[in-house]
């Protein structure tokens, strides 16, 4: 595989793994929670339900973000020596 498969895959994994999740589970989850009456009859249950579904959400991000980042990984070594192979344009970019 390329280092820029490697860099696509990383991203991807990232970005849908990691962002992606965060917006669509995890947020939605926290406010719902914010909007519980600690006092509330059923505040334990709700606490018990949220605890549940948000871990596995979050565990789902730490794998995609541990698998993103090994991904990335990836691609710097499948590079000639871990720089850029033609460091030229960087180099205009930075002067």
């Amino acid at each position: 595989m390329t280092g820029s498969a490697y860099v696509f895959l990383g991203a991807v994994f990232y970005l849908v793994g990691a962002i992606l999740v965060t917006v669509v589970f995890n947020v939605p989850r926290n406010d719902a929670l914010a909007r519980v009456d600690p006092s509330a009859a059923d505040a334990g249950r709700l606490w018990n339900e949220f605890v549940r579904s948000w871990t596995m959400w979050n565990h789902v991000r730490t794998v995609a973000a541990l698998i993103a980042a090994a991904l990335l990984a990836l691609a710097l070594c499948a590079s000639q020596d871990g720089t850029n192979s033609n460091p030229e344009p960087l180099a205009r970019a930075v002067r």
